[in-house]
């Protein structure tokens, strides 16, 4: 992605955030998270006190610091480092929002009823 936008790190911004979407469309695997419940009338107000919220804090920030760290290493050399660093932090925002549509998620939802 750096070499087709060098000197725009706007473009390398917008393109990472755009292109997580297009991976999302992928069927993939994501971990559980333990301390949020989802269902219909769920209960989270106690979730500053469920002692799962620290495991999956850690397991959040350890998967972010590992993907920025293997992007750093795979692309980065020292004047191309800020930008490899902005797109990869694009590139996480959407996840970080919770709002990010699941296309897996949407293409597998048949697999659920299968008998």
């Amino acid at each position: 992605m750096l070499a087709l936008f060098p000197s725009h790190p706007v473009l390398v911004a917008i393109a990472a955030f755009a292109s997580h979407f297009a991976i999302d469309a992928i069927p993939h695997w994501d971990y559980p998270i333990q301390a949020i419940m989802l269902k219909s009338g769920a209960n989270n107000r106690r979730l500053l006190t469920n002692p799962r919220l620290l495991l999956d804090l850690f397991l959040v920030g350890l998967d972010a610091c590992a993907g920025l760290s293997i992007a750093i290493w795979l692309f980065a050399t020292p004047a191309t480092i800020g930008v490899i660093v902005l797109g990869a932090l694009a590139g996480m925002t959407p996840d970080l929002t919770g709002r990010a549509p699941d296309a897996s998620e949407a293409a597998t939802d048949h697999l659920a009823t299968f008998p």
